[in-house]
Formats: C-alpha cells, sequence, structure tokens
C-alpha cells in the first residue's frame, strides 16, 4: 500500500480507539444482578449476556429492520434478567451497558497518535453506536475536534459491515472507497466490511489472533493504532 492511495482515514471507535478497560462488562453485569436483587456468582450474568448478544448483520442487500442499540439493550435485558424471574430489568441493562460506552475513553497515547494522523490526512469516524454515549465520549477526550465528520449507525439507520455505511463514509467525504483507508479492531464487521466497499484496511490485533483463514487479509495488521506510520 503506497502512502498516496490514502486521502482519508476512516475509524472505528469502540476498541479500536476507546476502549472499556478488561473486566469492566463483568463488573457491570455484576453490578447490575446485585441491582437486580439477585445473588449470583460473579461473571455469571455476563456470560450469559454473551450467549445472547450474537446477533450478526448482513454485507449487503437489503437491510434488516433498524434498532438503536438502547432497543436491542433492553429487549436482550429482559430475557437476560428473565432467565432469573426477574421482569422489568431490560432498561437497567440498558442504562448500564449505555452509561459504559459513553464512559470509555482513549488514552492519551492514541489521541496524540490521532493528532498526528489529521495532520495528513482528514479523520472520519464511523461507528456502531447510538448518539447518547458516542457523543458524550466524543466530548469528554476532544476527540471530536479531530474529525472532519462522525457517522454512527443510529445516524445512518444502519449497521457494519452492511456495505452502505462504509460507501456513505466515502460519499460524505467525496473521496474514492479505493482511496479510504479504514482502521478497526473487529474483523468482520470492521475490515471485511470495508474491503467489500473498495477500501484499504488496517486490523488492530492486540491479542495477535491468527487471522480468519478464510477471509481476505488487511492491508495491515497492528498491535495497537499507535503502531500505525502517522505519515501513512
Amino acid at each position: 500500500m503506497s502512502k498516496q492511495q490514502v486521502a482519508l482515514i476512516g475509524l472505528d471507535y469502540y476498541e479500536t480507539i476507546a476502549r472499556i478497560p478488561p473486566g469492566t462488562r463483568s463488573a457491570v453485569f455484576d453490578q447490575i444482578g446485585r441491582d437486580a436483587g439477585l445473588a449470583l456468582p460473579g461473571g455469571t450474568l455476563f456470560s450469559r449476556w454473551q450467549q445472547l448478544a450474537r446477533a450478526s448483520w448482513p454485507l449487503g442487500g437489503p437491510r434488516p429492520p433498524f434498532r438503536t442499540m438502547r432497543d436491542t439493550w433492553t429487549e436482550l435485558g429482559e430475557q437476560l434478567l428473565g432467565q432469573f424471574g426477574v421482569r422489568g430489568g431490560g432498561t437497567l441493562v440498558a442504562d448500564q451497558s449505555s452509561q459504559m460506552h459513553a464512559a470509555a475513553q482513549p488514552t492519551t497515547q492514541v489521541l496524540a497518535c490521532l493528532h498526528q494522523l489529521a495532520q495528513r490526512h482528514p479523520l472520519a469516524l464511523l461507528s456502531d453506536a447510538d448518539a447518547e454515549h458516542l457523543l458524550p465520549s466524543l466530548e469528554a477526550s476532544g476527540l471530536h475536534r479531530h474529525l472532519a465528520q462522525v457517522l454512527f449507525s443510529e445516524k445512518l439507520q444502519n449497521y457494519k459491515p452492511h456495505i452502505e455505511m462504509f460507501l456513505t463514509l466515502a460519499r460524505s467525504a467525496g473521496v474514492p472507497p479505493q482511496h479510504v483507508l479504514y482502521i478497526g479492531d473487529s474483523p468482520r464487521a470492521d475490515i471485511l466490511g470495508a474491503r467489500n466497499a473498495g477500501m484499504l484496511t488496517a486490523w488492530i490485533n492486540r491479542s495477535t489472533t491468527p487471522w480468519p483463514p478464510s477471509t481476505p487479509p488487511p492491508d495491515l495488521e497492528v498491535r495497537e493504532i499507535t503502531d500505525l506510520d502517522p505519515d501513512i
């Protein structure tokens, strides 16, 4: 990939730029259990939650009916707590999940890296998120000042990896997809989705997980976004 190919850098947000610290999700669900009046071993609710929250959005074609993340969290929260005889607990799960995402922040090193990248190319955010948690997180970090545009699922009524999410990113910036470098941590939602739209890709692989053999590889692979060449 030559530097001349890149005219826009697209960015995933959660777990690419702003990370929810390890263990936080499990601790939040432990608190949800206590707030619901349940006495459960630590990690029980989060383990059950992971089994429920496995819906996958298509790469293209007709979009499924759109629901905000809050709506989905509420519905799944009702199912989750209903397993333990609790009714009306979906709002509790949605509120705690939204607060957790609103509190997620980039590190100072990541912010410095993005500042450097923004000196060379415009940066655009494309995130699966609701406004109620994404925008406060961006405002608190000051990252919004480095972004040429902020696009997210609630705004576009769609989710990654659907091709229209990525094509909208390119169209909004007036840049052909083949000159967009999209950076993300999810092999399917970020890398496969962006490649499907004809974009260049950079995979953030913190755990050094092998790339899925049945999927075309990314153009770049790094451990952290701070490992990217700022002059890319």
